[in-house]
């Protein structure tokens, strides 16, 4: 079984289409998304399970394609720095929403999520 996902992986990373696809995107994830993550992915990147498997993930990678390793490492870093961000700025009192009230970053990803699902919903 190992093999068989280890045969898959150096495949794809062969192909040059598929893997300049990974690395554009990878790219736009770390120059577009990851500092201005959605509350969805806040929670995913703050659970240390999820952190675990991705470094997991970007050290069995680095021996198939060091850079899409190393786009995979820089997108990690700056989504752990963003979430790092908005705890300093709760621990700081700092209100990161509009309104003037003292809200934490919990409270922030909920009305978030709550106003994505009513959007889906109309």
């Amino acid at each position: 079984m190992i093999q068989q996902i280890e045969i898959f992986f150096k495949n794809i990373m062969q192909n040059p289409v598929i893997s300049t696809t990974i690395k554009i995107v990878l790219i736009y994830y770390a120059c577009i998304i990851a500092p201005k993550l959605n509350p969805v992915l806040l929670i995913l990147f703050d659970n240390p399970m999820f952190k675990i498997v991705m470094l997991l993930l970007i050290f069995y990678i680095a021996n198939v394609d060091v850079t899409i390793s190393l786009l995979l490492t820089i997108g990690f870093v700056i989504s752990i720095y963003t979430i790092n961000n908005i705890k300093l700025n709760d621990l700081l009192n700092i209100n990161t929403s509009d309104n003037k009230d003292n809200i934490d970053s919990e409270d922030i990803i909920n009305m978030e999520i709550e106003e994505e699902i009513n959007k889906e919903l109309e």
